[in-house]
């Protein structure tokens, strides 16, 4: 149907003849990232119904055993598939009764929640599944339109000269020369998928305005102490104090209730983690004890000199090196060393007690002292703080306000910081061109990993293809002796694995460089990776895989002539249309599965946890500790599901039915987790700042699809070489500057109501009352340390030794306790 030689033959061209590639030579990048990856999606083109099926069939089965593994399991390991329902008093007796409701019963109860009843978990996760129900909807819309109009257009649109192959026959490239005009139905249809998509995101956008503001003007958010909290930078000499803060913000409406200014805490760190190092040893040490019953009895029979018997274990201390890098941005590395290094210095070995309850004396000692240097104010205060306001109505006026004339102070700043998200190394980097280097070099860094992705992954295809790789590489040999089902499997199962391993490590770079950035809260980095997560998956997993040329060239063409664009995507896409069929599929059926199983995690909690918790205390808090779900990623992913089934909804309909399976198995398995296994507590909430920003990235899909659907429309000739179709490429090309223009306009009318508070409260009716997030009165003492550095936040500690019969845990805290007063005086805690 195309002309696929022209397009070929305007990129050469292009490549050819460009002035960059006179700096550049085009081919020569082009050999070096070539790779099994780019345009991989070709390589199935034409595939028959069967080859499908199959694949299909694979990846149902596979699901459906996870599936049922599951649904056995759930019930025996419920601590792991079911933690808040052991953790979590604000389970109901409802949802209790719904998840015991037989083997597969509990599908039917989850199905039946409402998303409302997800919104005590955060906008966040309200927002996630609103998000998946809202691309439902269009899906279902514009796939049922698309399916029963543009199936059979396509299926009659080739003739006797021209015919397409396998599932092509359901797409656009079965349209023929001869029946140019059929292309009509899918212009039209094209028009109203898109005027529906438009539709459904204006009154999306309006909905997340009205549902923002009622949300955090409920009773729930504000109790929150942290809904009132701004986090203010670049403080100058003159503003360092708490009374010219508060003379400064007097003028806001009911003022600042507290105030608390950055100090320097490494020094106080390092003692804080000696602290918590000293009372690990300490409970290994009395848990030794309690399990060698000899040296139990010695301890029972000789009370007088039990003292003495616990102190003669002599060990080498542990040792914490702090490593700083204040000359680039003021951050300080601690690493720990076993205690063996000690031995090569020559020292000698300490008592264990001893050592333990001394070293708790002193960092006691000197934290209290610490703590009473922040009470008095008396400390060096660095240029940021943190101020808590009567009112969020206050706290966001002042976050709008400008707060001083002069460039450079007081011109950053956050709203609604929870203490728990706090990147703490971060607030000791000041402003200045120091940090904007590193600021943009990440930056930069993040674009060179995006682009160099493919080069791990060409290398890791070389594992699937055994007698290239032994060509390649001779000491690989052994591996053509292998048996024909060992090969087969070592050549599918191995790069599968290392490519889902580098995926995750590469999102594991992207937070850590993210967080070298400088950014100040968790907050704000799940904010900017949503961002930079979805460049990279849009641009490795769709266009990467999509275009038959390499990116160096396309990008080439799109230098030097903008126009050749629609015309290579209009070559490309519709031949990849049965590869993302899989795609989908396998995200759907397979995905789903391991996400439900969970089996690597499961692997780790049941047996390899259980070598590194050596004491009750590692047990109760690994136990204790419910998943937090990094909403980032989360969103980005799904938002490049959804461009890529919005690209293909009229050039390849069956894409809608995937997405509609992906999305309902999706929504099923994330409102099991927000139900049963995820934290209700996301330190990282953003308030709803994800959804917006994930809206607006399905844009990146819709001008994807205008500009492919313009190439199709400008490249096709009828049987006697005409352009037929230009009065429709122009009108697509004018609905995409529609297009653009609505995204522009939405974006500037709805970002400030996305990102601030309304000082008018048009609905002042609140939500259902339920318990504080907060408790809205704290004691004085911790409400004097509530946003300073953890370290700070260090009590004397309680010993956790597990209770015995004999009561032997009970006798060595009480002989504990008659030697030192660093442990803490309630009862002992024996679990």
């Amino acid at each position: 149907m195309l002309s696929l030689a022209y397009a070929a033959n305007t990129k050469t061209n292009l490549a050819n003849n460009s002035l960059i590639s006179y700096f550049i030579d085009p081919r020569k990048v082009e050999n070096f990232l070539k790779n099994t990856q780019t345009g991989a999606a070709h390589a199935v083109q034409g595939a028959d119904i069967g080859v499908l099926v199959h694949h299909l069939m694979t990846s149902m089965v596979l699901c459906v055993i996870q599936l049922c593994i599951f649904c056995y399991l759930r019930r025996i390991l419920k601590r792991f598939y079911q933690p808040r329902t052991i953790l979590d008093n604000n389970i109901g007796d409802e949802d209790e009764k719904s998840n015991d409701n037989g083997f597969c019963g509990w599908i039917f109860a989850i199905w039946r929640r409402r998303d409302r009843d997800y919104l005590e978990l955060g906008l966040d996760a309200y927002f996630f599944l609103r998000f998946i129900h809202f691309l439902l909807i269009f899906f279902c819309i514009t796939g049922s339109m698309n399916l029963a109009i543009l199936i059979p257009i396509n299926l009659t649109s080739s003739n006797s000269t021209f015919s397409a192959s396998g599932l092509d026959k359901f797409s656009i490239s079965n349209v023929s020369k001869s029946k140019a005009s059929y292309l009509n139905f899918h212009f039209v249809c094209s028009l109203v998928t898109i005027a529906v998509f438009e539709i459904l995101v204006w009154k999306e956008f309006q909905y997340i305005a009205a549902m923002r503001q009622e949300y955090m003007n409920s009773w729930r958010h504000r109790k929150k102490i942290s809904s009132r909290v701004v986090l203010l930078g670049n403080i100058p000499p003159d503003k360092r104090g708490s009374a010219a803060l508060a003379e400064l913000f007097d003028q806001f409406p009911n003022g600042i209730e507290h105030i608390w200014l950055l100090d320097d805490y490494h020094d106080y760190t390092m003692h804080h983690l000696v602290a918590n190092e000293a009372i690990r040893v300490l409970e290994r040490y009395l848990l030794s004890i309690m399990k060698n019953k000899k040296a139990m009895v010695r301890f029972r029979n000789d009370e007088n000199n039990s003292l003495d018997l616990l102190l003669m274990q002599k060990f080498y201390p542990p040792l914490i090196v702090r490593i700083g890098v204040k000359a680039l941005s003021r951050r300080v590395i601690y690493i720990k060393f076993p205690g063996i290094i000690r031995a090569f210095a020559m020292q000698k070995q300490v008592s264990l007690v001893a050592w333990s309850m001394q070293t708790l004396e002193t960092s006691s000692i000197v934290l209290q002292q610490r703590i009473t240097e922040l009470a008095s104010g008396d400390f060096e205060k660095l240029d940021k703080a943190f101020l808590v306001f009567k009112t969020p109505e206050s706290a966001y006026l002042a976050y709008q306000s400008l707060l001083s004339p002069k460039f450079g102070q007081m011109d950053e700043s956050l709203i609604e910081v929870q203490k728990e998200d706090v990147v703490w190394p971060n607030l000791m980097r000041t402003s200045g061109v120091i940090a904007l280097m590193i600021r943009h070099l990440m930056n930069a860094l993040i674009i060179i990993l995006t682009c160099l992705y493919v080069v791990p992954v060409s290398l890791i295809t070389l594992v699937s293809q055994i007698p290239f790789l032994t060509q390649l590489l001779p000491f690989m040999g052994f591996l053509r002796k292998l048996p024909v089902i060992v090969e087969s499997v070592f050549s599918s199962i191995v790069p599968t694995l290392i490519l889902s391993f580098l995926t995750d490590m590469q999102l594991t770079i992207f937070r850590f460089l993210l967080v070298m950035k400088g950014h100040w809260t968790g907050a704000e980095i799940e904010l900017d990776l949503q961002v930079w997560y979805f460049i990279f998956m849009f641009v490795q997993q769709f266009l990467v895989v999509s275009v038959l040329s390499s990116l160096v060239s396309m990008f080439l063409s799109f230098v030097e002539k903008p126009t050749s664009l629609p015309i290579l995507l209009a070559a490309n896409i519709p031949m990849s249309s049965i590869f993302f069929f899989k795609y989908l599929s396998v995200k759907a059926f397979a995905l789903c599965g391991s996400d439900f199983l969970k089996f690597r995690s499961m692997i780790r909690w049941v047996f390899i946890t259980n070598w590194f918790d050596k004491t009750p205390r590692q047990r109760t808090e690994r136990t204790k500790q419910l998943t937090v779900i990094k909403w980032g990623a989360v969103y980005a992913s799904f938002s490049v599901y959804a461009a890529i089934g919005i690209i293909y909804s009229t050039i390849a309909p069956l894409a809608s039915l995937f997405m509609i399976v992906l999305l309902i198995f999706f929504s099923l398995y994330y409102k099991y987790a927000l139900t049963y296994m995820f934290s209700k507590d996301n330190k990282s909430e953003t308030n709803g700042r994800l959804y917006p920003r994930a809206l607006f990235q399905l844009y990146a899909g819709v001008y994807c699809f205008e500009f492919c659907l313009v190439g199709i429309f400008l490249s096709l000739r009828n049987d006697n070489g005409d352009h037929t179709m230009k009065t429709q490429a122009l009108i697509m090309a004018f609905v995409f500057g529609l297009s653009v223009s609505s995204n522009i306009v939405g974006y500037r009318r709805f970002q400030k109501l996305f990102r601030f508070m309304p000082q008018i409260n048009e609905k002042p009716e609140i939500l259902e009352h339920g318990p504080d997030e907060e408790p809205a009165a704290i004691c004085q003492s911790q409400k004097q340390l509530l946003y300073f550095h953890p370290c700070y936040q260090y009590r004397r500690p309680l010993i956790i030794l597990p209770e015995d019969s004999q009561g032997n845990g009970q006798y060595l805290i009480l002989l504990l306790s008659h030697f030192t007063t660093a442990l803490g005086l309630e009862t002992p805690n024996l679990v």
